[in-house]
């Protein structure tokens, strides 16, 4: 039996990285202009990696099926101090080694006239099938609006959609926070996500994965250092997509709660 090289390089790369979400390094070129090569944090989505850092305790639908991380090397361009310009060239779809033999682009803009609004687009471009499969070209776009509407009260809007191989997805999504005072705020959420060819979802349904979500969360900080967190979730979606004691079922719900500590 031969042993295929390559792929087994690429098998020990992901291997000896899996637990790696950020390691990179970068130079300045000039004094608006980097450049950084390495594994770092994906460009899409609207929320951080680290669940403190958003609004609601559980992340978007649409954070969960884009990129944690990606490998590559990225150009940052401040063009203005209100207009940000990066551009990518990856391994791939949240890829540490590389699967074939193709690299993907990625471009995000990043306009902010002020610190109360800012608007944001990314994207993807590349093909994701592995060597020996026929080639498909995964264009993959992120839209973002954030406001702040007063001085308690922040608003998000998501709209992303997504083609591969004559399929198209997309994903819409409205989320804010309401602080009470200066120790609890609210957090609301409502989304859906229509996958009906299941190219990033697969349900083995007839209707694939169209999914409609809401949330609600508290968070109360009970120190600088410390904030609990509560949040009720539930999701409806056309087909019986979800895992139940009757072998599958068509809503979900649940309640989750944390304790998030800095030191």
């Amino acid at each position: 039996m031969e042993l295929d090289t390559r792929f087994y390089g690429q098998y020990r790369l992901n291997q000896a990285f899996s637990n790696v979400v950020s390691l990179f390094v970068g130079v300045r070129l000039a004094e608006h202009l980097w450049v950084d090569g390495g594994i770092y944090f994906g460009h899409i989505g609207a929320e951080s990696f680290i669940s403190r850092n958003n609004i609601l305790y559980t992340r978007l639908l649409a954070s969960d099926y884009v990129p944690y991380y990606q490998t590559g090397i990225k150009l940052s361009w401040q063009i203005t101090p209100q207009l940000l310009l990066q551009a990518y060239v990856l391994n791939g779809w949240q890829n540490i080694a590389e699967t074939n033999n193709d690299k993907a682009v990625a471009f995000y803009f990043l306009f902010a006239p002020n610190d109360k609004i800012s608007f944001s687009y990314a994207n993807f471009l590349g093909n994701e099938q592995p060597d020996g499969a026929a080639a498909q070209v995964r264009f993959y776009n992120n839209f973002i609006a954030y406001a702040t509407l007063a001085e308690n009260l922040k608003l998000n809007v998501l709209a992303d959609i997504g083609v591969q191989g004559g399929a198209t997805w997309y994903i819409l999504a409205l989320f804010g926070q309401l602080k009470l005072s200066n120790a609890i705020a609210l957090g609301a959420r409502a989304e859906y996500f229509s996958d009906r060819n299941q190219t990033l979802v697969t349900t083995n349904t007839s209707n694939g994965f169209q999914t409609f979500g809401a949330s609600l969360g508290i968070d109360v900080s009970i120190s600088p250092q410390a904030t609990w967190r509560i949040e009720a979730r539930g999701f409806s979606s056309q087909d019986a997509v979800f895992p139940s004691r009757n072998g599958a079922s068509s809503t979900n719900g649940f309640i989750v709660t944390s304790l998030a500590l800095s030191i």
